[in-house]
């Protein structure tokens, strides 16, 4: 189905204040998720309002709330699980032939007949918000909601725990480490500067950087990966980084294309790298690459005061080189990421109102990186902020019907 206008200009005219329109536009960006989920991390809406709001914009029905309580396991066994994950859908009754699912984007007539063509069914869709769907998902399917809705579970009505489930490998790896899950109630933003700080990121570099000794010896070192083989640093153009950099991150039109396309071009200059959050005296780790392959990080959660050089480089608010070993923390954190003691990090902060909000670190296994390889990261680093300005601005704008 064609929306004449966008959901934002849909929630202006019904009395959401431009404000917060902007303000979710930020958090949209920094991270991830939909304009529900930022309005209602902000406490704009509260979340039957927004699937009020959801259901008449859409034009598409609201689940009986006894359906959400217990889903019908028969439904539920009609769809694979790697099917309802890819449309965002969950089913909850089937009727006469017809079967009823929850979804994401109820109004896409291609998602829909897909369900319907692998169940052989008529799918009678119904809307309900990003973050309830999630946390849905999770209690009945076992599948982990996404790093957008953290620090909401308790808005929802839905509370229960998540079905007894085989843990990710990123989770068994820190919790073998000893590293810390970010807690459900832990909010990503609940800084209003940090959401509307965006605008003026930029990177200060130092008068000069310390250089640590990597020590080599004992380290394990992984076969490379089938199809990870990066260009040589020193044998590329600073002007082709560049430019390859600034292409993929103009093409970005999201939090998470954004991040996957930085550290695409970081795994090309490093052995692996890294996007970190910064909240309340923690590093939240969003996305890392590991010679060549990308994964999900959205839980890992380290206290910033126990990891050693990362915590120098938020204290000094510019660009820092260093070994991993300075603390016992921070080698549990890069062991996680598949590195271990010795291996060198370039770590490059971006400033919101004056304050470090991020940092986006690359990893060495040997060799120090050279001029074209740290300055094609410093450039990547800055376009991170770039695109940022852009999507935040594309959003905006949006909303108020202006493109």
């Amino acid at each position: 189905m064609q929306l004449s206008q966008s959901f934002g200009q849909f929630l202006r005219e019904q009395g959401v204040p431009s404000h917060s329109l902007d303000q979710a536009a930020h958090g949209m960006v920094v991270l991830g998720g939909r304009l529900g989920t930022q309005l209602l991390r902000s406490g704009a809406v509260e979340p039957e309002r927004l699937e009020e709001l959801l259901a008449e914009f859409l034009g598409v029905d609201r689940p009986p709330a006894d359906w959400l309580e217990a889903p019908d396991p028969a439904a539920v066994a009609c769809l694979s699980q790697s099917l309802m994950a890819l449309h965002g859908a969950l089913p909850l009754r089937l009727e006469r032939g017809e079967l009823h699912v929850i979804m994401r984007d109820p109004n896409e007539g291609v998602r829909v007949e897909a369900l319907a063509r692998a169940c052989h069914k008529r799918v009678v869709p119904y809307v309900v918000s990003e973050v309830r769907l999630a946390f849905l998902q999770e209690r009945w399917l076992g599948v982990p909601p996404p790093g957008c809705v953290e620090g909401l579970r308790a808005l929802m009505e839905e509370e229960a725990k998540p079905v007894a489930r085989q843990e990710p490998e990123p989770s068994r790896d820190l919790e073998a480490l000893g590293l810390a899950q970010l807690p459900p109630e832990a909010e990503l933003s609940d800084d209003a500067s940090f959401l509307r700080g965006m605008a003026a990121a930029s990177i200060r570099r130092p008068s000069g950087v310390s250089e640590g000794t990597p020590s080599p010896a004992g380290r394990a070192r992984l076969p490379r990966l089938p199809g990870a083989e990066r260009t040589p640093r020193e044998r590329d153009d600073p002007a082709a980084l560049l430019s390859r950099a600034e292409e993929q991150l103009g093409a970005a039109s999201d939090h998470d294309g954004m991040v996957r396309a930085a550290l695409a071009i970081a795994g090309t200059l490093a052995d692996g790298a890294c996007l970190f959050a910064l909240h309340e005296d923690r590093l939240l780790a969003s996305r890392s690459v590991f010679r060549g392959v990308q994964r999900d990080l959205s839980s890992l959660s380290v206290p910033l005061a126990e990891t050693g050089c990362l915590a120098e480089i938020v204290a000094g608010g510019r660009m820092a080189n260093g070994v991993v070993g300075d603390s016992a923390a921070e080698v549990r954190l890069f062991q996680s990421l598949g590195f271990d003691t010795g291996a060198r990090i370039r770590g490059l902060p971006v400033l919101q109102d004056g304050r470090v909000s991020s940092l986006f670190v690359a990893v060495y296994e040997g060799s120090a990186p050279g001029p074209v390889a740290e300055a094609a990261l410093d450039a990547v680093a800055a376009s991170i902020g770039r695109t940022y300005e852009r999507m935040i601005a594309a959003h905006q704008l949006r909303f108020r019907g202006e493109t």
